[in-house]
């Protein structure tokens, strides 16, 4: 209310699955009223894969995650010596860089069920943290940090990062966020076009959780 200043009548979006199976799933959209909490519409999203989401087609994962200073929970600036560390170890997929030296990516390597990536990541994550533990270090993900700076972000010195510095300025040092991407395997063209726009029908549900989701 532009009179008030005060915003009125807030409602927010979330989900969760619903009677999963090995072979399909239901996901349940639940728009919320923002003051109360009540669940005041449902939109049920049938006919999704089920547990094995992944089964029969190549599948992998990549979780960009936040390296944060112990003691204060801040961006800390040691990807570099974690990775140089990590490179002494032998750790499944790949931990790579990322944009600024406050983040790392992990990469399953190509899996053909759920199964096998949750294996891997839980592999890496205990590997990662151990090393993470040695150079008083925490690992954690999901959007974007709450409080850090981004002027103190310091950019990874390799050569893909100082070209995305060059083109983008300071923006660069922006892009200091933590996200998961999932990659499916088709058999053939055809079917990629067929569940691109299977999906199309549910971008506005996909967008509406994005824009709730905390801290992003």
């Amino acid at each position: 209310n532009p009179a008030t200043c005060v915003i009125e009548n807030q409602k927010v979006w979330t989900s969760g699955a619903n009677n999963c199976t090995d072979t399909a799933c239901q996901v349940d959209v639940l728009r919320l009223n923002g003051d109360t909490g009540v669940v005041e519409d449902t939109i049920p999203i049938g006919g999704l894969m089920g547990k094995n989401f992944i089964s029969g087609m190549l599948g992998g994962i990549e979780l960009e995650l936040q390296l944060v200073r112990a003691h204060d929970r801040d961006l800390a600036h040691e990807a570099g010596d974690l990775i140089a560390r990590l490179a002494k170890k032998k750790v499944p997929g790949e931990v790579k860089p990322e944009v600024t030296l406050s983040m790392i990516e992990l990469n399953s390597s190509i899996q053909t069920s759920f199964k096998g990536v949750l294996s891997e990541l839980e592999a890496q994550r205990a590997v990662v943290c151990e090393a993470a533990g040695m150079l008083n270090l925490g690992i954690c993900g999901g959007g974007a940090h709450p409080f850090h700076d981004w002027s103190e972000r310091r950019v990874y010195p390799a050569e893909r990062f100082k070209a995305v510095t060059q083109r983008y300025g300071y923006l660069a040092k922006q892009f200091t966020v933590f996200g998961q991407h999932i990659h499916l395997g088709c058999a053939s063209g055809d079917e990629a076009v067929y569940l691109v726009h299977m999906l199309t029908r549910y971008m506005p549900h996909f967008i509406a959780l994005s824009a709730a989701s905390p801290y992003y």
